[in-house]
């Protein structure tokens, strides 16, 4: 797995690109580079998923966890935007397309954090 990042204002947006699974070994990368930006102040996140391959158990556990960090425990927001057609079958047949907000694009996922209660 593999994470780009990129500011938009106060936003960041991690592009992951690869596997998010067991069996890729760093899987949590992503997790400590979230808590990472949410000890830094940064609060809005968008995880962009177009390039990624393939998601498994562990996988979706670590988005869990991952956006638990950032909305519950630390009062941010993260959403999901670029959802491959398996990825959205995924979370839709395990109903956590219900724990996710989730956005067509990286375009929409920003544009929907202006009309978001959440302060800078």
């Amino acid at each position: 797995m593999q994470i780009q990042e990129r500011s938009v204002g106060d936003i960041v947006v991690l592009a992951v690109s690869g596997e998010i699974t067991l069996d890729e070994g760093c899987r949590f990368f992503l997790k400590e580079r979230v808590r990472s930006l949410i000890g830094q102040g940064q609060l809005r996140l968008l995880i962009d998923l177009k390039d990624v391959s393939r998601v498994d158990s562990a996988g979706l556990g670590e988005l869990v966890q991952v956006s638990y960090v950032a909305s519950k425990n630390a009062g941010g927001s993260l959403k999901l935007v670029s959802l491959t057609d398996g990825l959205k079958e995924l979370l839709r047949s395990t109903r956590l397309n219900t724990v996710f907000e989730i956005c067509d694009n990286a375009e929409a996922g920003i544009a929907s954090f202006s009309s978001s209660s959440l302060k800078p």
